[in-house]
């Protein structure tokens, strides 16, 4: 019987596919939070694979699914017997039902696993660049940040999560000014740094929303699906 917590924020997810490899790939994400959904494959009712779901992918950022790091890929505990399979997503604590049903057919023979492998395959993991990361500010809810934390320390822990270091004093002076007159938005801030000549000096990928260093941990709901 599955257990149903309305006070949790709802689920949103999908099994995308299968590889004849034995992966089953999707995504899962609980609304409003960065929290990581750890999920569970039903195959025909019985569990055949756990994840969690974690994975950046840029089709999920552009279509505003949290920050784009909700994509899982499963492998399945043994190969599925070839013939038809319906396919359930749970979260895996809660035992929650996400998305459809997926029903999916496993080919006979292995010639048209290989003639099919190509059409199977997961979505490529991409990196998250700092392009990806202007495209979507929205979706950091920076303003609810910038309130949340005070104007100092916002300037503080977005220097240290763009240009891995403190904001120097006549930064943070000046930058404070702006933003708590309004001349400057958290947004147009952030989008400062990210295009400032000593980022792209020091390129490193930014750190994902489940690195220890990223600091928009307890924001508000972030975007909704579109």
């Amino acid at each position: 019987m599955y257990k149903n917590n309305s006070s949790f924020p709802p689920l949103h997810g999908n099994i995308d596919g299968t590889s004849p490899e034995g992966f089953i790939f999707g995504w899962a994400w609980r609304a409003g939070t960065l929290e990581r959904c750890h999920i569970r494959v039903l195959s025909d009712g019985r569990p055949i694979a756990e994840a969690l779901a974690d994975r950046f992918r840029r089709d999920l950022l552009e279509a505003g699914i949290g920050l784009g790091f909700c994509g899982f890929v499963a492998r399945a505990k043994k190969p599925l017997a070839p013939g038809p399979h319906l396919l359930q997503l749970l979260e895996a604590e809660t035992e929650t039902p996400i998305g459809r049903e997926v029903r999916i057919e496993i080919p006979a023979s292995a010639a048209e696993k290989t003639a099919n492998a190509r059409l199977a395959l997961p979505h490529p993991q991409t990196i998250w660049s700092d392009e990806d990361v202007l495209a979507h500010l929205a979706q950091f809810n920076l303003a609810a940040h910038h309130r949340r934390m005070g104007t100092l320390r916002f300037i503080d822990v977005t220097f240290r999560y763009v240009l891995g270091r403190w904001a120097d004093e006549v930064g943070l002076n000046a930058y404070a000014r702006e933003l708590d007159s309004g001349a400057l938005s958290p947004e147009q801030f952030f989008a400062a740094l990210l295009r400032s000549k000593e980022r792209k000096a020091n390129p490193k990928p930014l750190p994902s929303p489940f690195d220890y260093r990223f600091p928009f941990t307890a924001p508000p709901a972030l975007a909704a699906p579109r």
